[in-house]
């Protein structure tokens, strides 16, 4: 009767340990799953920094053009231009050229990415898609342009003073 109650005894011991433990798959998910959300966080603050840093060159360099083009809004102004005209057409091609960088930059990328893909194709033996976040990417050049615009409108605005003196000969450091 002692090996019976032996027995017994350790069945309730296994059945209780079963339900108490974590089996290795859960664990492994756990861990899984905390490593996914940190490597999520660190991609985002990466992203964050990266966006950050664009959108400061992009000012940066809005404003560095408008500057070295204020005799040209100046001159625009002389013309008969309004300074909202004036504005509106530093705007305007603030938008093109950022539109036409996003295409170019979109033509050097596809191609890499698909190459990657083929590569990862070959390597792995699986078909593996390529996803493109394409919302993503419209949300993106969407802030591009904005910022774009808004630097070259705010910034020809007050360079292009009516007021100000053009000289008709050719630019000098005298005349600059």
């Amino acid at each position: 009767m002692g090996t019976l109650a032996g027995q017994s005894a350790t069945t309730a011991v296994r059945r209780t340990a079963a339900t108490a433990t974590v089996s290795v798959a859960d664990r492994t998910a756990g861990e899984q799953a905390e490593e996914d959300r940190l490597v999520w966080l660190f991609t985002l603050l990466l992203v964050g920094i990266s966006a950050g840093y664009s959108g400061l060159a992009i000012v940066n360099t809005q404003v560095m053009a408008a500057a070295a083009r204020a005799r040209e809004f100046a001159v625009l102004r002389l013309s008969g231009a309004t300074r909202r005209q004036a504005t509106a057409a530093a705007a305007a091609e603030a938008a093109l050229v950022t539109g036409i960088g996003a295409v170019l930059g979109l033509a050097v990328a596809v191609p890499a990415l698909l190459g990657m893909r083929a590569g990862l194709a070959e390597k792995s033996g699986a078909d593996v898609p390529l996803v493109v976040p394409w919302p993503a990417i419209a949300a993106v050049v969407a802030v591009c342009l904005v910022l774009a615009a808004a630097a070259s409108a705010i910034f020809p605005g007050k360079t292009s003073f009516p007021g100000k003196k053009i000289s008709s000969g050719p630019p000098s450091s005298a005349n600059s």
